[in-house]
């Protein structure tokens, strides 16, 4: 899993809490020395948690090459999609996901929300099939049992049309993690 905001305590945290369990192998994107050192400072061990950094990865230009192709009849020229890959760990992150070089990515600790989701849509992109893009949340019961809960954090005011779409969609998804 890879985690964009890399200079962030809680990120930091929740990354080695990710690791000590088990669940994921942590990637997060940043500057190895400052990361280091805020790890070392949170008395966190750097064992187990791979630190990325965007501007000197390998598949930088790969990656480049890739969003601009995905995006150029959009207008984006080569100097803006590596302008972007450089500049906006959410779009490297989700690059990487794109590329299948990561599984997943959490994104945009303090970003708006439709600054993370509308470069998810570009890049990822959706099933032919979905008609409504959904937000879906899970919460672990006291019981450890998941709960998944699908809203319209996207949609504003959807119809009965949408809203049986959207339960359609989220019943499907938590059908795929079992």
């Amino acid at each position: 899993i890879v985690f964009s905001d890399g200079m962030s305590e809680r990120v930091l945290r929740a990354c080695h809490l990710v690791r000590e369990a088990g669940i994921a192998h942590p990637v997060i994107l940043g500057q190895a020395g400052p990361i280091h050192e805020m790890l070392e400072r949170m008395d966190l061990p750097r064992e187990g948690l791979d630190v990325l950094d965007p501007t000197s990865d390998e598949r930088l230009a790969d990656y480049i090459q890739c969003y601009h192709e995905l995006r150029f009849r959009r207008g984006v020229n080569h100097s803006r999609a590596e302008h972007l890959l450089t500049t906006s760990p959410i779009h490297f992150a989700l690059m990487m996901v794109r590329k299948g070089d990561a599984d997943a990515a959490v994104l945009g600790l303090k970003t708006p929300y439709h600054d993370v989701i509308r470069p998810a849509i570009q890049m990822i992109g959706l099933d032919p099939s979905v008609k409504r893009l959904l937000g879906m949340s899970m919460l672990t019961d006291k019981r450890g049992r998941p709960l998944f809960f699908a809203d319209c954090l996207v949609n504003e005011d959807p119809d009965a049309e949408d809203l049986a779409s959207i339960a359609i969609q989220a019943a499907d998804a938590v059908r795929a993690c079992d």
